[in-house]
């Protein structure tokens, strides 16, 4: 497959590129070293975008970007909340060492010392306010995996699960007697939050293999989905490709990509990726792939770069996807 996927890139390579998506190309489906003269330059190229300075410009001087996690559809700014602005930071490829991010780092570690809260009004999808240090925990390690603070919140994460799968499948009445032993209260939204975007982002390397299994196995046979990513089973592809659901299906297959005991369902969503190609070999979200998030990648997509943004996602993906394939069957072949 790794080949497969590298030959679609070096046709992409020997089209005119905006800086982004070259820039993606080589990080992401090539794996230069950081320090490669062509990763350097391209990388300084992909930060002059417009899209980046658009992004840059946007944000408050203490770091945010306006609210955290709620939404407001009356800013029309280049992104609508802190949370957005580091998922499209890290998409167009920000590193963490660049100002915007230090900036936003900073703001996090503020919330998680509880110096300062979020400026949002209480959102019913999270459990509030205690979801508050989860989800920015889980964000900050994006930007640094080993951050004490971000640590220190998800050891709690970890100790729920482990109580919750400790007899070999999810025991509901053992969570809810561990949260409240553990949080000082009673869970007023049951688990869902135990099998969510934000807890699967803030256990990422901390779990035992056979703790992981339990996890993912529970999510893919028993959860509709990944909770606040998608609302339907992971076990059957998205009708449509040019759809929302498609979007959202993308979303939680990259997520799972964490965790290399989803290696069978991950192969099963390459299949169907590889069959969603154009009548030119590409892969074309539509109208629909501008959600502000993951794309657009390049700065104009009057010219033709829906399709090229759409596959480099895709190339991407699928690399990450092998990669983790890879490695559980490595993990499988030492137990």
């Amino acid at each position: 497959m790794a080949d497969q996927i590298t030959m679609m890139a070096d046709r992409l390579m020997a089209s005119e590129l905006e800086p982004v998506p070259r820039y993606r190309l080589l990080r992401d489906v090539y794996c230069l070293p950081e320090h490669h003269p062509d990763m350097v330059e391209a990388y300084e190229q992909a930060m002059q975008s417009r899209l980046i300075l658009e992004l840059v410009q946007a944000q408050h001087d203490d770091g945010s970007f306006g609210r955290f996690y709620s939404r407001n559809k009356q800013v029309r700014q280049a992104s609508r909340t802190t949370e957005t602005a580091l998922i499209r930071a890290l998409s167009m490829g920000m590193k963490p060492d660049h100002p915007m991010l230090k900036k936003m780092k900073k703001y996090m570690e503020a919330i998680l010392r509880d110096e300062i809260s979020w400026p949002d009004h209480p959102d019913p999808s999270l459990d509030w306010p205690l979801s508050i240090k989860q989800v920015t925990a889980a964000r900050l390690r994006q930007l640094e995996p080993d951050h004490p603070l971000a640590m220190k919140e998800a050891v709690k994460t970890r100790k729920l699960i482990e109580a919750s799968f400790e007899d070999g499948s999810f025991s509901e009445l053992t969570f809810n007697e561990f949260y409240e032993d553990l949080l000082g209260v009673p869970p007023v939204y049951g688990s869902r939050m135990l099998f969510s975007l934000y807890s699967l982002l803030i256990l990422q390397g901390l779990l035992t293999y056979q703790k992981e299994v339990l996890l993912i196995k529970h999510i893919i046979e028993n959860c509709r989905g990944i909770y606040l990513v998608n609302n339907h089973s992971l076990k059957y592809t998205p009708l449509t490709f040019e759809s929302r659901e498609c979007l959202r299906y993308m979303r939680a297959i990259d997520i799972l990509s964490l965790y290399p005991s989803s290696a069978d369902l991950l192969m099963h969503a390459v299949d169907w990726f590889w069959e969603q190609q154009n009548n030119y070999g590409l892969w074309d979200f539509g109208p629909l792939g501008r959600d502000g998030l993951e794309l657009p990648l390049s700065d104009n997509w009057r010219q033709g770069q829906r399709p090229i943004d759409s596959t480099v996602i895709l190339l991407t993906l699928m690399m990450r996807l092998k990669r983790t394939c890879d490695l559980r069957d490595k993990i499988c072949h030492s137990l």
